[in-house]
């Protein structure tokens, strides 16, 4: 028995195994689709599989774990059955179990086969013949008729696959169109056509053109022997795999294709008909207009309208003959809207040709008619009269003849040339919405609309014209400009055209005219829809705050897109309100976009932003690489404020005075990548002046910056008669982690692989051979190397023909995306984009998700706190939020504490507004008045984590010699806008309670008595502070908190002031000292802490000190700074904060030369992590030793070379940025004054430096180690 109980015990543990691994191995649906989780695309990483196939799987799973659950329900019946012996009872049991346990089984089994079917036909039936994305009739999408940009996208995937579907043509061609051009070799292997019934192959010749994939079948069709054509009434399915690799070229590395999840699928399935088409579809760009102007340094959109009997395939636009994008729907349609961008971002001035070519789904194609537009100047677009303009935006050089003037073509007007005259005749471009119902907010967007109001009218179509009128909610804002409308559905509008009238000339146009495209006009139904009234400001930088506003926005988040971008996850910055959005500026390309809101499912009219660039100060060129070299070559500047718009560079002969601008005639690869916001790379012109030839001579180089035309200083630069040497013009990407690959750019590298070496610890910097993929003469691509760090890469062709440095940034860009300049950072590899493309990176999480906001920067706050923590002064003080807020004492001064180290300049009066509120009421703060008064700027604090900022403000005296104290019983109001800002950059984010504009504001008020408060603590800021250099000085100030309330702060200047260092008065600290301010007012005290504002009456500032560090303290033991204030009839009291000196101790990051052989004639060198005295850079201090051999552990002369008194140097480094006067790097000039070097050909040499000192006085840090 019992061996039978262990038999039965074995049998059925072995089928439990066995029926569960037979459902757990079901068999998976294999629906696809090509939508689904798109919107978040950007923030999660999902396995490569379809999420609803995902989620069926996770069906199969849960229905095989009941159906084991029910096996062994079986199993143990049938155990209970097998060892009744012979009971009646434990059988009947063992027949109910197992009757119900079959049953269970017989549900589960049920369960799994109706969820498959379901769900396979749901999948089937809601797999899209094609999608969205792509508009249907219309313009350039708002903008006010310039465009707007878009977004990168990530990895090489496919656009369409067409046709789709049921077509009634046979002379198909199947076109696969690719977010990026294609490689040719790798497309005759992996696009296929396949019949669908037995899963041949058909026959047929593959084309590639850029980004399409053209399959075109063998057999020639039976009724039109120069068509090819399908098998009639058969189903294919058009295939690619994975294997596909786009086009290696421009610095953008080859990518292979990215199939199904989150990225659209590789195949499509259509049935052919049976008719052959032989007509060519219809085509006409309807943006921009002949004639029309378009700004420099803008995005334009190309907007085109194909028609086809059958379906429009896809639409390509050139500019000048050059390509500038390809369009295309994503489903099988026979009018097309393509809205293709083109930069004009470094286009010069003067007039352009537009085309566009439309291409059926067979082989006909038809082109457009030419459309000539004129580029011109930013200023002709700023709606003000400057430059040299004659009139608003017109007349001058550049701009355009004004309306009134004689001309023979549009080309030469500002608006159009109509019977001779220049006229300024509207022009419609684009409505949005086209639809909705009455009060409708609706942005009409096109060019020459006038400066000021004209006319709107919705027309019926039977005579019936409906007068539009801005919305009523804004009022406050601008609905109208020369380019932008924004107008309400009125109540009585019915479904027709649009008309605007220009106020000025009385000239209108309507959508429905022959004047400008035609464009379907309005449809008036139930559709309610949020609407924008503007967006304030008009442009700005990235990372500034824009606010939108308007009405039906939604109580909870909605989204905000630029253009096709949605940028909310990333730029959402304040709470959502139905009226009101903030957000930042979004890090894309400068240009134009339309912005709109999309709450739920429907989107509002869009208004224009322009992203700008952004300039923080004129541009300065730090150093030239090389510094001398013959016509053609390479020269890196390297500096800062280039700006990221392609400017001048121009060469000065120093003799002559002739200049003339540098030579940019790159490979095409380089045609915009050679100018970046710090570095520009250029080539020595052959011609300076009228064609003046360049010959060996001095010259000086300067940039001069596109956006405002202000010029850089000069540095001098040699033209030489040597050969030129390789140069590097691009790189890219501009940024990444150890093991990115790299794409190098230029000119003469050779045909044969020879040196590339990184910024680095040598040789570990220099890329192995194992790790160049292509080096051809003109571009290498290869993989950053290990011991890489920020800094110039080089070409080295032999021993000495070594190109100029491109920067590259060894580093996540998620740790520093400002690293990344105008591309964006790719957050899944850490790597920088290539012209706003990420490279596709595998990634999988197993059914994980994976939700991130990503790395946000640090808005500076206001810091509101009163706890006496540390000394810090509180903050906001005085402030009506805390009790004692509404009772302030007449003689309490401002304190505002930030959360961030500020950008002092922002710190201004005009920025941080102290008001009077008069009004009477509740709101005493609806009317104020300014008040004027003293302003000091200071660190609250200074560790070595951070440093943060603190600001505060006394009240100017009533009368000359008053004193600074507040009105009795009234209330203040202090008020920051939102350009206040941070020492990054960063602008505070506006608060919907303090109003538009406002990133912070509080209120108090003062008692009824004049009495001024009495001390009762004192505090000394910043407070700690960790000094890092010897002589360094610590600008601190003494602050008194009132006796009544410690939230309350006294104004200093009402005290007196004494200040000590160490324990006692007597006995000082002699590792800081302290030198009282004096002497004039204390804006004029120079070389401090800033202080703004006029001071009244005071002649100096006691409450304020400057401690110098003279020795360093260490982690533990800090100088303690002490002020003590006393006020009339006070007892003194003393406040406290520690200062520690810790200095940075010097270090060899970097010398040479460090190889098994070096010219004799080499310069020796080391490079230190800190300035370094030169008055210890003497042949004492550097000890340069002959080894017997290699191992250089015994030498000969056992005693140190007699070096030259003159032979060792400090001079400011090329790879570490100096301050003038301190030198980081030191050099050993082995060459005597003779020209023969006293090191000997075959031999080893050992150098050791001695005590060196940094630059810092006489007690400065020792450089400890010896060092080889």
């Amino acid at each position: 028995m019992k061996r039978a109980f262990r038999l039965a015990s074995y049998a059925a543990f072995a089928l439990f195994l066995i029926g569960g691994a037979w459902f757990f191995t079901s068999p998976a649906v294999h629906a696809q689709v090509n939508e689904g989780l798109s919107a978040v695309a950007p923030t999660i990483r999902l396995s490569s599989g379809d999420p609803r196939v995902i989620a069926a799987r996770i069906i199969n799973v849960a229905l095989g774990l009941l159906g084991i659950i029910f096996l062994a329900l079986v199993v143990y019946a049938g155990f209970l059955w097998m060892t009744s012996g012979g009971d009646a009872g434990n059988a009947e049991k063992a027949r109910t179990l197992l009757r119900n346990a079959v049953i269970g089984l017989i549900i589960v089994l049920s369960s799994w086969a109706i969820t498959r079917y379901v769900l396979t036909r749901l999948l089937e039936a809601t797999n899209p013949a094609g999608g969205g994305g792509t508009r249907q009739e219309g313009g350039p999408g708002g903008g006010g008729g310039f465009g707007a940009g878009g977004g990168a996208f990530s990895g090489f995937q496919v656009s369409s696959i067409s046709p789709r579907g049921d077509v009634a043509w046979r002379n198909v061609r199947v076109r696969f169109i690719f977010s990026d051009q294609v490689d040719p070799a790798s497309a005759s292997s992996y696009v296929k056509v396949y019949r669908v019934s037995d899963n041949t192959p058909v026959d047929g010749t593959i084309t590639v053109l850029g980004q399409v994939v053209e399959f075109v079948p063998a057999t020639v069709c039976p009724a039109a022997p120069s068509e090819r054509c399908f098998a009639e009434n058969t189903e294919f399915r058009a295939s690619v795999t994975r294997d596909l690799r786009s086009l290696a070229r421009g610095g953008v590395a080859a990518q292979r294709l990215v199939c199904g999840g989150l990225a659209p699928a590789c195949e499509a399935l259509f049935k052919t008909g049976y008719q052959v088409d032989t007509s060519a579809p219809s085509v006409t760009i309807t943006a921009p207009y002949y004639g029309q102007s378009v700004p420099q340094n803008d995005s334009v959109l190309i907007a085109t309208r194909a028609v086809d009997n059958f379906s429009v395939s896809y639409v390509s636009s050139s500019v000048g003959g050059a390509d500038v994008g390809v369009a295309s729907p994503t489903s099988t349609v026979p009018i097309f809207a393509a809205s293709i961008p083109w930069s004009t971002r470094g286009v010069a001035t003067g007039t352009y040709a537009l085309r566009s070519s439309a291409h059926d789904g067979d082989s006909n194609r038809a082109v457009s008619g030419e459309v000539m537009v004129s580029v011109r100047p930013e200023h002709c677009f700023n709606g003000r009269q400057d430059a040299d303009e004659t009139g608003l935006d017109c007349g001058g050089v550049a701009c355009g003849r004004c309306a009134g003037a004689v001309c023979r073509d549009s080309l030469e007007c500002n608006g159009l040339c109509e019977r001779g005259v220049c006229v300024e005749r509207p022009v419609i471009l684009d409505v949005s919405p086209n639809n909705g119902k009455a009060g409708t907010i609706v942005t009409i967007s096109g060019a020459n609309f006038g400066h000021r109001p004209g006319q709107v009218r919705f027309w019926d179509g039977s005579g019936f014209g409906a007068i539009a009128s801005p919305p009523v909610v804004c009022a406050s804002g601008t609905t109208w400009s020369a380019t932008q409308i924004i107008m309400e559905v009125p109540p009585s509008a019915r479904t027709g055209a649009i008309q605007v009238t220009n106020a000025s000339s009385s000239l209108s146009d309507a959508t429905n005219d022959t004047n400008g495209p035609t464009l379907n006009g309005f449809t008036v139904n139930g559709v309610s829809r949020p609407g924008l009234c503007g967006v304030t400001p008009v442009s700005g930088e990235r990372g500034d705050v824009l606010t939108l506003s308007g009405v039906v926005l939604g109580s909870t988040p909605g989204r905000v897109l630029f253009g096709e971008r949605d940028v909310t996850p990333a730029s959402f910055v304040s709470p959502w309100s139905n009226a009101r959005v903030a957000m930042n500026v979004p890090v894309i390309t400068a240009g134009r976009y339309p912005v709109r809101v999309r709450v739920g499912t429907e989107e509002s009219n869009s208004v224009s932003f322009l992203v700008t660039e952004r300039v923080r100060g004129n541009p300065i060129i730090d150093s030239l690489d090389p510094v001398r070299g013959p016509i053609g070559e390479y020269i890196t500047l390297t500096g800062r404020n280039f700006g990221t718009t392609i400017g001048q560079v121009v060469f000065v002969n120093t003799r002559t005075g002739e200049q003339g601008a540098a030579d940019t005639t790159f490979p095409e690869a380089c045609a915009r990548d050679f100018w970046h916001e710090t570095t520009v790379t250029v080539k020595v012109p052959p011609t300076i002046a009228l064609r003046s030839a360049v010959t060996p001579d001095v010259y000086r180089v300067y940039v001069r910056r596109q956006v405002d035309g202000v010029e850089s200083n000069r540095s001098e630069f040699t033209v030489n008669s040597a050969i030129a040497r390789p140069g590097i013009c691009s790189i890219a990407p501009v940024g990444g982690p150890v093991g990115t690959v790299v794409t190098l750019t230029g000119e003469r590298f050779g045909s044969r692989a020879d040196n590339l070496s990184f910024q680095g610890s040598f040789p570990e910097a220099r890329v192995a051979a194992s790790a160049i993929s292509r080096w051809t003469d003109s571009a290498i691509t290869a993989t950053v190397p290990n011991g890489a760090f920020t800094g110039p890469v080089r070409v080295t062709l032999g021993s000495a023909s070594s190109s100029n440095g491109v920067n590259f940034a060894v580093r996540n860009c998620t740790e520093d995306a400002l690293m990344c300049g105008a591309e964006t950072c790719c957050r899944d590899s850490g790597q920088c984009s290539v012209r706003g493309v990420c490279a596709a990176v595998a990634a999988s999480s197993m059914y994980g998700w994976e939700v991130s906001t990503g790395q946000l920067p640090l808005y500076p706050e206001v810091v509101e706190e009163c706890s006496g923590r540390a000394g810090l002064p509180p903050s906001p003080s005085p402030w009506n939020g805390r009790v004692g807020g509404a009772n302030v004492c007449v003689n309490a001064e401002v304190v505002i504490r930030f959360n961030a180290l500020m950008n002092r300049a922002t710190l201004t009066s005009s920025n941080i507004i102290v008001s009077r509120c008069t009004a009477s009421g509740v709101n005493p703060c609806a009317t104020k008045v300014p008040v004027s008064g003293r302003f000091e700027i200071n660190d609250s604090d200074g560790a070595l984590a951070a440093r943060r900022t603190m600001v505060t403000f006394s009240p100017a005296p009533s009368s000359p010699g008053g004193a600074e104290v507040w009105s009795a019983t009234s209330t203040y109001d202090v008020s920051l806008t939102t350009r206040v800002a941070s020492q990054d950059g960063v602008a505070m984010r506006a608060l919907v309670r303090c109003g538009a504009g406002m990133g912070y504001c509080f209120q108090f008020s003062t008692a009824s008595s004049t009495i001024p408060c009495r001390v009762g603590s004192a505090g000394v800021t910043p407070s700690p502070f960790t000094a890092r250099d010897l002589g360094e000085q610590v600008s601190y100030r003494g602050n008194a908190l009132s006796a009544q309330d410690q939230c309350i702060q006294i104004n200093p200047a009402t005290l007196s002031w004494s200040w000590y260092t160490g324990r006692t008065l007597i006995a000082p600290d002699s590792r800081a000292s302290l030198s009282n301010y004096g002497g004039t007012d204390c804006v004029s005290v120079p070389g401090r802490a800033a202080v703004a504002g006029t001071g009244g009456a005071l002649t100096h500032c006691p409450w304020r000190q400057t401690a110098t560090a003279q020795n360093e303290t260490g982690p533990t033991l800090p100088v303690l700074v002490n002020a003590q204030a006393v006020a009339a009839s006070d007892v003194p009291v003393v406040g406290t904060a520690p200062l520690y000196i810790q200095f940075i101790p010097p270090q060899v990051i970097a010398y040479g030369p460090n190889c098994n052989e070096a010219c004799t004639e080499s310069k020796i060198w080391a490079e230190f992590n800190v300035p370094m005295d030169a008055v210890f850079a003497t042949t004492r201090q550097v000890l340069l030793y002959k080894c017997t051999n290699e191992n250089c552990r015994s030498f000969s002369p056992s005693t140190p070379l007699v070096l030259p008194s003159r032979s060792v140097t400090l001079v400011n480094s090329r790879t570490v940025t100096g301050v003038p006067g301190r030198a980081r790097r030191l050099e050993i000039d082995p060459v005597n004054g003779l020209g023969v070097s006293y090191l000997e050909a075959g031999a080893f040499y050992k150098l050791i430096l001695k005590e060196m000192r940094v630059q810092l006085g006489e007690k400065g840090c020792v450089l400890s180690p010896r060092f080889r």
